[in-house]
C-alpha cells in the first residue's frame, strides 16, 4: 500500500487550519442567572362603605369581598335639582406607616346624556372636610378633570369620602341614565 504523505500533509494542515479559524472565530458566552421568589402583596388602598352606600348601591353587588371595586346602580337624581350623595363611599389607606400617591381619574369615556347638566365627583379628606379634588362631567364641555395634578398625597390610616352631586336637566324623564367608571390609582 502505496501512502501519498504530500495528500495527507495538505489535508491534515487543511484540518489544522480549520480547527485554528474556527477555534478563533468561536463567540464566546458568559451567563448570568437572576432567581426570585415572588410572592403576594395586597393593595393597602381599600373601598369602605359611607353613610349613603346602601342608597347609592342600589340591587348592585356593591363593594367586592376584596375591597377593590365597587358598582352602584342606585344613584338617581331628580330632574330640574341637584341631588347630592355626601358620603356613599370612602377610601382608606389600610398601610400601617406607607404613604401612597392617589389619582381618581375617568376610566375611558363616560356615557353622557344630553339631558344631564352635570356630575361632580368629589374626593374629600373625612376627618376634617377638606376638598382635596373634584372630577367634573358636563356632556357639553367633556371630562372635566380638576383632581390635583398628578395625585395627592394619602397618609397612612387615612380616610377620603367621596361625593357624588348628580344635576339632572328639568327635561330628563326616568328612562335617562348615564353611565360613569372612575378608577382610583394608587402609587408609592
Amino acid at each position: 500500500m502505496k501512502i501519498n504523505y504530500k495528500k495527507n500533509l495538505k489535508f491534515v494542515t487543511l484540518l489544522l487550519s480549520a480547527l485554528l479559524i474556527a477555534t478563533v472565530s468561536a463567540t464566546v458566552y458568559n451567563y448570568l442567572y437572576i432567581q426570585s421568589t415572588i410572592g403576594v402583596e395586597g393593595n393597602p388602598i381599600k373601598f369602605t362603605t359611607g353613610v349613603d352606600y346602601t342608597s347609592a348601591k342600589g340591587s348592585a353587588l356593591g363593594i367586592s369581598s376584596d375591597n377593590q371595586t365597587v358598582t352602584f346602580n342606585g344613584m338617581k337624581g331628580v330632574n330640574g335639582t341637584l341631588t347630592a350623595y355626601p358620603d356613599p363611599l370612602r377610601i382608606k389607606n389600610t398601610n400601617a406607616t406607607g404613604n401612597y400617591t392617589v389619582q381618581v381619574r375617568v376610566d375611558g369615556t363616560w356615557t353622557s346624556n344630553s339631558h344631564i347638566k352635570y356630575i361632580n365627583i368629589t374626593i374629600i379628606n373625612y376627618s376634617n372636610n377638606a376638598t382635596l379634588g373634584c372630577i367634573s362631567l358636563v356632556p357639553s364641555g367633556g371630562n372635566t378633570t380638576a383632581f390635583a395634578g398628578s395625585g395627592i398625597t394619602m397618609d397612612h390610616g387615612v380616610v377620603w369620602r367621596v361625593q357624588w352631586d348628580i344635576f339632572w336637566l328639568s327635561t330628563a324623564t326616568s328612562s335617562d341614565t348615564t353611565t360613569v367608571k372612575l378608577r382610583v390609582d394608587a402609587s408609592r
